[in-house]
């Protein structure tokens, strides 16, 4: 993936930080675009190394801007912002062989951006296949953070046009600042929140989400990377058939494995809980590696770190 994300410095004579560009837009832009701009991409996506090895053939989602509703990142309009990206788009898909374009990502979930943005692509001509977001947890819980995933996927499905568009979270973690769990979690439900983060999404329709930092929280993280391997080896080829519900502070997500047979992901998230799946489901794994298999109305205890009960059928 390739983020858009400051004008190069040398197309505009707004305040620059050389290392990265600046968030003013570029000098030559008119209601056609910016032909300095256009250069720059084109240059782009036409680029390949000594070796051959060319941006046409590694990159194939682009994400058309960087959280333009920060003004560290974009301190022009909406208006002007697909103004500068609406004409690269046509020169990305003529240059990459199924290119993906990403809408511009809001974090903090502004809506009020958003809206402003789907309804200029409405207005001006369609350029995005995936609405693209992020969001971070910021100390807090994935399940108190999911209301505003919620709102800003709503937003999509409310908007005409919009409603069967992909959506993913193309960044995320706990923190932006530290990229690590918050020091008031215990490690066990740190590691649980990563799971059900991806859980809670996934659930809800993400296509992707892509988790910024990725080796310095997961990768290098032993604990944290075998539950996210567990994870995805339980997600890989099944599909969720309802979002995500809770009763207190139970929550579950109806899901059919890749084998075909149906199962529920299970956590609470106060902790330590007896709890006693439907009779349907014979047995149970959980990111620890543990496995079991149960009787009908056998309670078992589930905590912050989901579990995955699995049906016979």
């Amino acid at each position: 993936m390739y983020t858009f994300g400051y004008t190069p410095c040398w197309h505009t004579k707004g305040h620059c930080e050389m290392a990265w560009g600046s968030a003013a837009p570029a000098d030559d832009l008119s209601a056609k675009g910016s032909p300095s701009f256009i250069t720059f991409v084109t240059d782009l996506v036409s680029h390949c190394s000594p070796a051959g090895h060319c941006v046409k053939d590694y990159i194939k989602y682009w994400e058309m801007w960087n959280e333009p509703n920060l003004p560290h990142f974009w301190n022009g309009s909406v208006s002007e912002l697909y103004e500068l990206v609406a004409p690269a788009v046509p020169i990305i898909r003529s240059k990459v062989p199924g290119a993906v374009i990403l809408t511009p990502p809001v974090t903090i979930g502004d809506t009020r951006w958003m809206q402003n943005w789907l309804d200029q692509e409405n207005s001006r001509g369609r350029i995005s296949d995936i609405y693209s977001i992020h969001l971070y947890l910021h100390g807090d819980t994935p399940e108190a953070r999911f209301d505003t995933i919620k709102k800003m996927v709503d937003l999509k499905k409310n908007t005409a046009g919009w409603s069967d568009t992909p959506w993913i979270d193309s960044e995320t973690n706990f923190d932006p600042g530290k990229f690590s769990c918050n020091e008031k979690f215990t490690p066990d439900d740190c590691i649980g929140q990563m799971v059900r983060w991806h859980l809670l999404q996934f659930a809800y329709g993400a296509q992707q989400v892509n988790w910024y930092y990725f080796n310095t929280t997961i990768g290098r993280n032993p604990d944290y990377s075998n539950a996210y391997k567990k994870m995805m080896d339980w997600l890989v080829g099944g599909h969720f058939t309802a979002a995500c519900s809770a009763k207190g502070d139970v929550y579950t997500c109806p899901f059919i494995a890749a084998n075909g047979h149906h199962a529920l992901f299970a956590w609470n998230v106060s902790g330590k809980n007896m709890y006693t799946p439907a009779a349907q489901y014979v047995g149970y794994k959980d990111l620890d590696g543990n496995s079991a298999t149960i009787s009908p109305g056998r309670p078992v205890a589930i905590g912050v770190k989901p579990m995955i009960f699995e049906a016979a059928n």
